[in-house]
């Protein structure tokens, strides 16, 4: 990550990558991923612990005020997240088996049915429009212009996608650009050093690439393409056999956690900014470019808007050739935890 410029890139790896190692302790956490914990009490002794592979994403923000707040005890649980900046050495994790629950882009989600790594989706959470984006160094003010350039973006995944719908729209195709396979962290900061010409990256790292790279400006972002970039929330099927209540537990505590963020919004901000190490006045700016569902809003998402969200992203990634095995949107979530939160 370092580069030309390093000063500049090893600050925003330390800033954003400090939500592996900061809040109310942390630890060695499963391969790849470092443990994040701000609760503020000791769990219940009869909580039942459930863990959450996270990344930086300011979506996943009302699951650390849950904790901070003790909605989490409150409804039976002790939530456990385990931070991976590296989104390969999360799908590792996650179908090893070794963690109850993770955070998934629906085409994510549907990567992990193809490869038959038994999980449900629990929750929609939330939708990007301007906190995923293609961010173009200056003298690139149009797709058009990324042809024969070097674009960094992480393979197979949602910002692949976002990526290869930009150029299609634009008449161009991953052949035209010169592609640098780097994570969402390591994309921005190629950026910034001047490495690449455009890179494909998320909230906070836009908005630090953006203050960190002289004229760099946004040139496309996930709101172009509707529901593209969106989140759920994914538990492991035999956790959620052996303990539904607390699947229902942790989503009472989301949605306390979303409830809030909007009654409580500077509060809420302030406890993920210190989770981030950033300034809740520089974090507050970047919640504008993403939705964030409470409970009854996912349950209505889930069971009516899903299922041709989650159909259309899968015909795409046939259409790119970036998902093998059989997946189908049909089977893929599970409705009864949400119905059972009062």
């Amino acid at each position: 990550m370092g580069r030309p410029r390093t000063a500049v890139t090893a600050a925003m790896i330390l800033t954003f990558s400090a939500l592996a190692a900061c809040g109310g302790g942390s630890g060695s956490g499963v391969s790849g991923g470092s443990e994040i914990n701000v609760a503020q009490s000791e769990a219940p002794a009869d909580a039942v612990e459930l863990s959450i592979a996270i990344n930086p994403w300011i979506g996943y923000g009302p699951w650390y005020v849950a904790q901070a707040k003790g909605f989490d005890h409150e409804n039976g649980i002790d939530l456990k997240f385990v931070n991976f900046v590296d989104n390969k050495d999360l799908y590792a994790a996650v179908a090893s088996g070794r963690l109850d629950s993770t955070h998934a882009l629906v085409s994510t989600a549907l990567r992990f049915q193809a490869t038959e790594v038994p999980l449900k989706v629990a929750l929609f959470q939330d939708i990007s429009t301007k906190a995923d984006a293609l961010i173009g160094a200056e003298g690139i003010g149009s797709v058009a212009d990324l042809r024969g350039k070097k674009v960094a973006f992480e393979e197979g995944g949602g910002h692949e996608m976002l990526l290869r719908l930009a150029l299609e729209k634009a008449g161009l195709s991953i052949e035209d650009v010169d592609a640098v396979p780097l994570a969402a962290d390591k994309a921005g900061a190629a950026l910034i050093s001047g490495q690449v010409d455009a890179a494909v990256t998320y909230e906070p790292y836009i908005s630090q690439t953006l203050k960190e790279s002289a004229g760099a400006s946004v040139v496309t972002s996930a709101g172009d393409f509707p529901g593209i970039i969106s989140d759920v929330w994914e538990v492991s099927e035999k956790f959620a056999e052996e303990n539904p209540e607390a699947v229902t537990g942790a989503l009472a505590a989301w949605n306390k956690g979303v409830e809030f963020f909007r009654t409580n919004q500077d509060e809420a901000i302030k406890i993920v900014a210190e989770v981030a190490e950033v300034t809740p006045e520089e974090l507050a700016e970047t919640y504008g470019g993403v939705e964030l569902y409470n409970t009854q809003e996912s349950l209505e998402y889930l069971k009516s808007d899903f299922q041709p969200l989650a159909e259309n992203i899968l015909g795409i990634m046939k259409e790119q050739d970036s998902i093998e095995g059989d997946a189908d949107p049909a089977t893929l979530v599970d409705t009864s935890y949400l119905e059972g939160v009062k």
